[in-house]
């Protein structure tokens, strides 16, 4: 039975080259995630606010919604426009986290790798007694 066994560097070569296509995809993915939210960001947010000024003065959201808000409202007062602009941001929030994440993982593992692989100063003796 011969069968096509790859050598451990053939492996390493195809694993390789399924990180490269698979980084490509996210990089692509992340791109179009960008260009959304570089696009809809502004209108994502007032529209956010607009729905929450309009709650507050009560024009919009179902009845089980107005009862929860009217509940909320009482405890903590909170403020219709605050409440919009938190809406939005909601809204928008895993993009921005999927956009975050490999910039936060980059500088971690370069913080980690730092650690490691820290270079020793070289002090230099000095003859304090010559001089």
């Amino acid at each position: 039975m011969s069968q096509n066994k790859l050598t451990p560097l053939n492996i390493l070569r195809r694993e390789k080259q399924i990180l490269r296509s698979e980084c490509a995809e996210g990089e692509a993915r992340l791109g179009e995630h960008w260009s959304y939210v570089t696009d809809n960001f502004t209108s994502l947010l007032f529209t956010g606010a607009l729905n929450g000024v309009r709650r507050k003065l009560g024009f919009g959201g179902s009845p089980k919604r107005e009862d929860k808000e009217n509940e909320n409202s009482s405890n903590h007062g909170s403020n219709g426009l605050i409440q919009g602009v938190l809406a939005g941001l909601l809204a928008v929030s895993p993009l921005l986290w999927e956009m975050a994440q490999p910039m936060i993982m980059g500088f971690a593992m370069k913080k980690v790798k730092s650690i490691f692989t820290r270079k020793k100063k070289k002090k230099k003796r000095r003859d304090d007694d010559d001089d």
